[in-house]
C-alpha cells in the first residue's frame, strides 16, 4: 500500500497456486492438451466458468499467435463470444442461462459477433443438443474455434476444451471433422483417467 493506491505482491501467488493445486485433475488434462498442440500445431486449453466470463485455467500454445492479446492462464474473456464459454453456459440450468441471457451485454466485436439475446440462447441450445460449440470469427477477426465440455469419472464437470485456429489457415469442414473428434478423444481419455 502506497497512500491510497495498492498493489499485488507476490503472495497472491500462493492463492492462485492453492486453487490450482487443489484440483487433482491438471496434469492429466495438461497433458492431453500438450499432444493436441504437438499433433495439429494448434493452441489448446481448459477454462471454467466464472460469472459472464471464461477464465483460462490450462493453455498448450501453439507457436504461432492468433488473437491481438496473449493468451494465459487467468485471461479472461466473454463466455457469449467464445466456444468454451458457450460450452459452459450450455451446461446451466434453464433458469441460469435466462440469468445470464437478461445481464449479459452483447457487443460487435466483430461484424460476425451476435448481437442478439434471442440469437446467443438459439446458438446455447443448438450446443446443448449436439455436444460441441463451434464459434467462427466472432471475438476477434480471424479466429475460429472448437470446444468440448470435459468430465470427471464422477460425472462432475471440470471446464470446456478448445482448439483455436486461424481461419484463413484451417476451413470448418477441418474444423469440424479433425479437431472436434480430436477433442472428444481428449474428453474421453480425461473421463476415462479420473474414473
Amino acid at each position: 500500500r502506497s497512500g491510497r493506491q495498492f498493489e499485488l505482491t507476490p503472495r497472491v501467488l500462493q492463492l492462485g497456486y492453492a486453487y490450482q493445486a487443489s484440483n487433482n485433475y491438471r496434469a492429466v488434462i495438461q497433458q492431453h492438451l500438450e499432444e493436441i498442440t504437438s499433433e495439429l500445431g494448434e493452441s489448446s486449453s481448459l477454462a471454467v466458468l466464472d460469472a459472464d466470463d471464461v477464465v483460462y485455467m490450462l493453455r498448450s500454445s501453439a507457436r504461432h499467435r492468433l488473437m491481438s492479446i496473449t493468451l494465459s492462464v487467468g485471461t479472461r474473456l466473454p463466455a457469449a463470444y467464445t466456444s468454451m464459454g458457450r460450452v459452459l453456459l450450455a451446461q446451466l440450468s434453464e433458469a441460469e442461462l435466462g440469468a445470464f441471457l437478461a445481464r449479459v451485454k452483447l457487443e460487435a466485436f466483430t461484424a460476425s459477433s451476435v448481437t442478439c439475446s434471442a440469437t446467443l440462447k438459439a446458438k446455447i441450445i443448438k450446443v446443448q443438443e449436439q455436444g460441441y460449440s463451434i464459434v467462427d470469427q466472432e471475438l476477434d477477426s480471424g479466429l475460429r474455434s472448437v470446444a468440448v465440455p470435459v468430465f470427471a469419472g464422477s460425472g462432475d464437470l471440470l471446464g470446456a476444451i478448445n482448439i483455436s485456429t486461424n481461419a484463413a489457415r484451417v476451413d470448418m469442414a477441418t474444423l469440424k471433422n479433425l479437431y472436434l473428434t480430436r477433442l472428444q478423444r481428449a474428453a474421453k481419455a480425461v473421463r476415462e483417467a479420473t474414473r
